[in-house]
């Protein structure tokens, strides 16, 4: 079920289908078959994830009605904490940007007044310029697992009236 249709993906529910698509991209190597068996409890348990219930929620995101990603919400009081993975092919600027207009835009309407959190890879040029075009400020680096995170919050205009 179409969520949030932006210009380039569409953030949709994940549906049976999705099953087989995820397992040609792993492959039945013993190591590997754990975290194909994961994933699929991941996708099977959020068919009916939307964006009202506090908690962990899991998005597909597609591109012509193929599935090129998956996005991860854990909304907890204040904060809404945003991570995402896109096919390789469509790793660019554009999707990126189209992922994070469509993805800030509804948030922010849903609820206004939350912290949103992100990370990102040091070496992901791309997506760190975009995630710092959208006013992103940077919190923290993690120099071990080479990750910056990064927030954007919108304050109440009304608070202190």
């Amino acid at each position: 079920m179409e969520l949030l249709p932006g210009k380039l993906i569409t953030i949709r529910q994940f549906e049976k289908k999705d099953l087989d698509y995820v397992g040609q991209f792993i492959s039945s190597e013993a190591n590997n078959e754990s975290v194909l068996k994961e994933y699929q409890k991941v996708i099977e348990s959020s068919f009916n994830d939307d964006f009202d219930q506090e908690g962990e929620r899991h998005f597909a995101l597609e591109h012509d009605k193929e599935l090129i990603g998956e996005l991860t919400l854990l909304l907890e009081k204040p904060y809404i904490y945003l991570s995402y993975s896109l096919n390789s092919n469509y790793e660019t600027r554009i999707y990126i940007q189209d992922l994070f207009v469509t993805l800030i835009k509804y948030l922010h309407l849903i609820y206004p007044h939350r912290q949103i959190i992100t990370t990102t890879n040091k070496f992901n040029l791309v997506a760190r310029a975009v995630i710092e075009n959208f006013g992103f400020t940077r919190q923290s680096i993690d120099k071990i697992a080479n990750t910056y995170t990064y927030s954007i919050f919108v304050p109440n205009p009304n608070k202190g009236k």
